[in-house]
């Protein structure tokens, strides 16, 4: 009874049919008829070479292949799909090239190759680099098959969906697979992103995929859209079975602004944030709780407004709160304008609720960099922490000079650095121990005292590297023992080098993925 009644919902579904002899096999044939007349080729042809095909300069960022025997044949550049009957279509920006391609005009034609073969010349509506989609639309005499949406909010692992796309020449191949995770964060860990994908939550598929893939749709089992295929992970050698979509519920957002104003508009709060990892949530007493760091806050931003001042530490916000792994850029970008929002903060170890106007964000904000000026060699100060394993020093205005630091940052510079401690830079400095200030080495050296005599074995350090992130970061305790006098201080000559960039000066594991809004 209960096998009949599942096999009664697959029919219904259009994922099984019966054989001749009765038996029954899976199928998403339904599925892929209900979308694939849909499905476009895109093909660019760029003024500098005048040339169809894929400019792999570009698109390798994201796919890479070897076969020689396909290069005489007409490849498509990615794929893209019909998201309204009047002609607009989506794709991915890199399908089109580089940013700096699409920006100086140096393409001349995009040419949109519909499923029955139909052509069409196709010009840019808008484009958002920022999650790699672009909106083109192209002028039918008819109006088209296009698209339905799901919502990517309500796709679970282990679903299956299957991909349509035109991977080298062959063109509307079908792939299934399952999802495999969802939104994961890949600024900087998988693939060159550029400027574009820092806003998405991407999900992972292990649907075949293949170089022509982008742009194309990834599919539920009755043929919805529930992401676009943007990514695979590739080792060099072979498909590993790793690739990531873009959820649909950005596409859609995408294509509303950008068929509306031609460019996107976002939230924007005059923040830039950094996360912290469990180690610092414990040290700062938060339990199981995350949060992230406000390093910096513009003037005249809505978090001005707020009073939220720069060392806060961002615990929820619109009533979300901040968890491992959480996509803060996507959080921050994706507020209501115009709206009041709760937001909670901790400061100084006091918790405290505020309320933010969301304002609409317009051009990235850039942080000025600034060329340092040699010094002549000479000996400082430095007087050696050993439960820390650093020498310090206390800021003087030719340190300052040196390393570049703003006036406004006061705290204890790193001088040096142990080969153990790669997470703290020379050049960096250390603005707090816990929620406590500290501007000197003697105030630096009272504070894990009392940690120290109070059983601490892990502080957490708020840092400003060389490039002015303010980050908190987990340092342990070399001698953690009540009772035991650790911060033993020894002085010594350290040499400053001649020239020392101030950009280079910034460490990356220990500050992670810096996020601007």
């Amino acid at each position: 009874m209960c096998y009949i009644f599942a096999l009664l919902l697959l029919l219904e579904s259009g994922l099984c049919y019966a054989t001749s002899s009765g038996e029954p096999f899976f199928s998403i044939r339904n599925g892929v008829k209900a979308v694939i007349n849909s499905v476009v080729e895109i093909f660019v042809v760029y003024k500098s070479d005048g040339r169809d095909g894929i400019d792999s300069s570009d698109s390798s960022r994201f796919f890479s292949y070897t076969g020689d025997d396909l290069k005489n044949e007409q490849q498509p550049d990615g794929t893209g799909f019909i998201v309204d009957e009047s002609g607009y279509v989506v794709t991915n920006c890199h399908v089109l090239g580089s940013r700096q391609r699409i920006h100086d005009n140096s393409i001349e034609k995009i040419r949109v190759v519909l499923h029955n073969g139909n052509e069409y010349e196709a010009k840019i509506v808008g484009v958002d680099y920022r999650t790699d989609i672009v909106l083109l639309k192209i002028e039918p005499k008819t109006k088209l098959s296009c698209v339905k949406f799901a919502d990517s909010d309500a796709v679970e692992v282990g679903d299956g969906v299957f991909a349509v796309g035109n991977p080298y020449i062959y063109k509307n191949t079908v792939t299934f697979g399952i999802i495999s995770h969802k939104e994961r964060d890949l600024s900087g860990q998988i693939v060159e992103l550029g400027s574009g994908g820092d806003l998405v939550p991407y999900m992972q598929t292990d649907a075949v995929i293949n170089q022509g893939n982008s742009g194309g749709p990834l599919c539920s089992c009755d043929g919805r859209v529930i992401g676009m295929i943007t990514i695979i992970f590739y080792d060099g050698a072979r498909n590993t079975g790793i690739s990531f979509a873009i959820p649909s519920k950005i596409i859609q957002q995408d294509i509303e602004q950008l068929r509306k104003n031609g460019r996107m508009k976002r939230s924007w709060l005059g923040i830039s944030v950094t996360p912290f990892n469990k180690s610092v949530s414990d040290a700062l007493g938060l339990g199981d709780r995350y949060g992230c760091v406000i390093q910096r806050v513009d003037e005249a931003s809505p978090a001005i407004d707020a009073g939220i001042q720069s060392g806060d530490i961002l615990l929820s916000i619109n009533d979300t709160s901040i968890v491992e792994n959480s996509n803060l850029e996507y959080m921050l970008t994706n507020l209501p304008i115009d709206k009041v929002v709760p937001i909670q903060i901790m400061r100084d170890g006091v918790e405290m609720k505020l309320s933010i106007k969301v304002g609409s964000r317009s051009d990235e904000d850039k942080i000025d960099e600034t060329n340092d000026e040699a010094i002549s060699k000479k000996s400082v100060p430095c007087e050696e922490i050993d439960s820390i394993t650093l020498g310090v020093s206390n800021l003087t205005p030719e340190l300052r000079k040196f390393f570049n630091i703003p006036a406004d940052v006061n705290g204890v510079l790193v001088a040096r650095s142990d080969d153990s401690r790669s997470d703290i830079s020379v050049g960096s400095v250390i603005l707090k121990v816990n929620h406590c200030n500290v501007k000197s080495i003697e105030e630096l050296r009272t504070e894990l005292q009392k940690l120290i005599n109070g059983g601490a074995k892990t502080v957490a350090f708020y840092i400003c590297d060389g490039q002015w992130k303010k980050f908190y970061i987990p340092v342990k305790l070399k001698y953690a023992a009540p009772g035991v006098k650790s911060s033993t201080i020894t002085k010594a000559p350290v040499k400053i080098p001649e020239k020392t960039p101030a950009k280079a000066l910034a460490n990356g594991k220990a500050s992670g993925n810096s996020v601007v809004h």
